[in-house]
């Protein structure tokens, strides 16, 4: 067994004391091992790229300028200065959220940014979960000072801790506040492949790999912790690329640095990535205005669903017509959850929907009728902040997102109610 309740307060005092790695090339080893976790924020994202392995480049001198007013201006400066071109600034939204601003109008099919692949970090374990991947990564982070000093100003803008919410850093008690018995099976599915990784007992089944403990890697426990190489996987699991060759084979997962943090949604997809040969190039896939937020498929045909999005990403979207998470349709399969679903509940329950039968709406019934809570009192606790009830901190955003979750979800089961009791009425007046 293994617990990843942490003091969260000491991790962030770890990466405060990391953060000045940025200017400490020469700093011991260890220290970089905290520099890695404390900064890290897909489930394969399917990004699609074409690109052969990189060669390292040597940095060039830097450019002449101003310091950068923020760490990621201080990134968009330190990826010009490598060779990539971008058009695009990084900020906050209104609403608080990061992401990427065009800084001038673009056509359909114009170029937006170029990001040499010598600036990317290549994932070891091609293909394999995100802790696969995780594992070479934090030995390369504890014991290669000069890796560590050449992606730096990356580091330097990734979440600290707390601040992601992927399946590999979900405790007990935030799987218990999900209130789907699925959803907490597959969260705690990938909470176990993280753990056996860690501490060597996780067997690839395609290619017979075991892995060696982290522990034992790096010389104790304490080098690297199993809650910091949790939070070094949630970061890979929401920034990983997947390039493919032009054959449509894998090539290689990477990390794509200043790219990475274009937001996602499905209904605003302004933008598309491709490979020349040795960039990813961000294109426009509609007319994009000045000032325009960018938005980037992630896993098309999957996380338009919010089970998918907050455990593989960490956000959930509000929709006017809601949909089921995929855990709760009725032809989820527990052996492959990930498979893609419709856009639209209406396949299942639609006038034409092949689910609308008294088996059905009983099913959906009682998938509501089994949460601890009820679509009121979530959303009195939002508009509250969790001062009527005692057992959540809306303060914090792990928690808010879960019960944002199950607003969404609850209102997705009750339209899915409504929509098979219209259609057997109907089909009852026709008979």
């Amino acid at each position: 067994m293994f617990s990843l309740n942490v003091d969260l307060d000491i991790l962030k005092i770890k990466w405060l004391q990391a953060k000045n790695y940025s200017n400490a090339v020469h700093a011991l080893p260890v220290v970089a091992a905290v520099v890695a976790l404390a900064f890290f924020v897909p489930r394969t994202s399917n990004r699609n790229a074409n690109v052969s392995a990189p060669n390292a480049a040597p940095a060039p001198s830097v450019l002449q300028r101003e310091p950068p007013r923020t760490a990621e201006e201080g990134l968009i400066n330190w990826a010009t200065d490598r060779g990539a071109q971008i058009g695009f600034e990084l900020r906050k939204s209104p609403e608080g959220y990061r992401g990427a601003y065009a800084t001038k109008d673009y056509n359909v099919g114009q170029q937006i940014a170029v990001i040499p692949s010598e600036l990317t970090i290549p994932l070891e374990n091609n293909g394999g979960f995100p802790a696969e991947h995780a594992h070479a990564l934090a030995i390369k982070m504890s014991t290669n000072p000069t890796f560590m000093a050449q992606f730096s100003p990356y580091f330097s803008t990734l979440p600290m801790p707390n601040e992601t919410v992927t399946s590999e850093v979900f405790t007990d008690k935030m799987m218990g506040e999900l209130q789907s018995a699925k959803l907490k099976d597959l969260v705690e599915r990938e909470r176990t492949i993280m753990a056996g990784v860690y501490y060597g007992k996780y067997t690839n089944r395609e290619t017979n790999k075991t892995y060696e403990p982290i522990p034992k890697a790096l010389g104790g426990k304490d080098a690297f912790p199993v809650v910091l190489f949790a939070h070094l996987t949630s970061i890979i699991s929401t920034r990983e690329f997947t390039f493919y060759n032009e054959d449509g084979s894998r090539a290689a997962d990477r990390m794509v640095p200043v790219v990475d943090m274009i937001n996602t949604d499905a209904d605003k997809l302004n933008a598309q990535q491709y490979n020349d040969g040795s960039s990813l190039v961000i294109r426009a896939r509609n007319p994009i205005k000045k000032g325009e937020e960018l938005f980037l498929a992630y896993l098309p045909g999957l996380d338009h669903r919010n089970d998918v999005s907050l455990t593989g990403y960490g956000f959930i979207r509000s929709l006017e017509r809601p949909l089921l998470p995929a855990s709760d349709l009725p032809t989820f399969d527990t052996e492959h959850p990930y498979g893609e679903t419709p856009s639209t509940d209406d396949v299942f329950y639609g006038p034409e929907g092949s689910y609308n039968t008294e088996e059905e709406l009983e099913r959906l019934k009682k998938l509501l009728a089994d949460c601890p809570t009820t679509l009121a009192e979530d959303e009195a606790a939002l508009l509250s902040d969790g001062k009527n009830d005692e057992t959540i901190d809306l303060n914090n955003y792990r928690s808010r997102v879960i019960v944002e979750f199950r607003v969404e979800r609850k209102k997705a089961l009750i339209s899915a109610i409504e929509a098979v009791e219209k259609e057997l009425a109907l089909k009852s007046e026709a008979s």
